[in-house]
């Protein structure tokens, strides 16, 4: 009796990576660029990026546990988005601290003043004197 041929774990990764270079691609830098923040985490002992780093890797796994969980096939495009909210928000917003390095546009510190009833003046000025 014969073995049937079956293709290997490694055939198989071999196919899906000719099948969706894009895709590896994209998985393969933020992951890195995920990794190397981990590790530098680690190394500077900043316990709660470090803890980020970790969460960060856990939620890219979420577009993949969502097309094996409910088989279904997310287009290339979504996952990429998904992908790149994932880093941006987790990786640049709370790891590099890249929203208070370069706050949105249109804020201004006066702003918040103004909105609770405040104005741009000093109140205190008097300047019809």
């Amino acid at each position: 009796m014969e073995k049937a041929n079956k293709p290997g774990i490694f055939s198989k990764l071999k196919i899906l990576i000719l099948n969706n270079k894009a895709k590896c691609i994209l998985h393969g830098v933020l992951k890195a660029h995920t990794l190397f923040c981990l590790v530098w985490t680690l190394i500077e002992r900043n316990w709660l990026c470090f803890g980020y780093s970790i969460i960060t890797l856990l939620l890219f796994m979420l577009p993949t546990l969502c097309q094996i969980i409910l088989k279904i096939e997310l287009p290339f495009s979504l996952e990429a988005v998904a992908m790149l909210f994932i880093w941006a928000a987790m990786v640049l917003g709370d790891v590099y601290d890249w929203y208070v390095v370069f706050p949105p546009l249109g804020y201004f510190p006066a702003h918040s003043n103004r909105l609770r009833g405040g104005s741009f003046r000093n109140r205190t000025c008097k300047c019809n004197e």
